[in-house]
């Protein structure tokens, strides 16, 4: 995103939406997508988790964590726009919550 000051000014894209994923998108707001912290796989601070030599529900939350990423990366910014036009082609919401 890029920012124009001003009166007609407002958040433009730097880059082509084929070349944004919803993966970049959600990550630039949301931070980490990791449904959950486990220390094990904290390469930040390099200590790790005491009981991780014997911990088998890392490795499911790992394969969580890395089919939300895969998939979040290969859906574009592109393919939402796309989607959204079939399913609303006047762009307007006929869903009364939508505008809340």
């Amino acid at each position: 995103m890029k920012s124009i000051r001003g009166a007609s000014g407002g958040y433009v894209l730097e880059k082509k939406p084929s070349e944004i994923s919803v993966g970049d998108i959600l990550r630039a707001l949301e931070g980490s997508l990791e449904p959950v912290k486990c220390a094990a796989f904290d390469t930040t601070t390099g200590e790790g988790c005491m009981a991780s030599d014997g911990c088998v529900t890392k490795y499911v939350w790992q394969k969580i964590n890395d089919s939300i990423n895969d998939t979040v990366n290969q859906i574009m910014l592109d393919e939402l726009i796309r989607e959204s036009k079939s399913i609303n082609p006047d762009g307007e919401c006929e869903n009364p919550k939508c505008s809340q």
